[in-house]
């Protein structure tokens, strides 16, 4: 994916949160912010400011309608893209009961009316960008890094 992520208004970011982090949703699918492990612990993802790192799960075809909507009673945020005959929702949150050393992001892709076509990046820095994400794994669907 070789699409440039531009910066939103900070009133188009959702938040999600698991009581020990947060992290910001742009309106095209990219968290743009994310301080890990901690609230107060340098960001993973620092798009929002400029800086390196996101993660991105957005429509293929950049010429979409986007919106959102959080599930009532919580902090589960549901993206929404159309465009053309096409509908596609993302379901995200950061999984609950959290745990104060790793964080655990959910997200769920969901053709709504017809096929759905989604780019995904992930590019974890550390350090406000400053540093790359190392010893990267793949076991049963899950990524792991250090």
């Amino acid at each position: 994916m070789n699409r440039p992520f531009r910066p939103h208004v900070l009133r188009e970011y959702a938040l999600i949160a698991d009581g020990e982090r947060g992290a910001l949703i742009g309106p095209d699918g990219v968290i743009a912010w994310l301080c890990a492990p901690h609230w107060d612990s340098p960001a993973a993802f620092s798009g929002l400011l400029g800086g390196q790192g996101r993660y991105a799960v957005t429509p293929s075809d950049p010429w979409n309608v986007w919106g959102g909507y959080y599930e009532t009673g919580s902090l589960m945020w549901r993206s929404r893209w159309g465009g053309g005959s096409s509908h596609t929702e993302c379901r995200e949150a950061l999984a609950k009961p959290a745990d104060p050393h790793k964080a655990v992001i959910l997200r769920r892709i969901e053709a709504v009316d017809g096929p759905a076509r989604v780019d995904v990046l992930l590019d974890v820095r550390a350090g406000f960008g400053r540093s790359r994400m190392t010893g990267l794994s793949r076991t049963g669907g899950v990524l792991d890094g250090a």
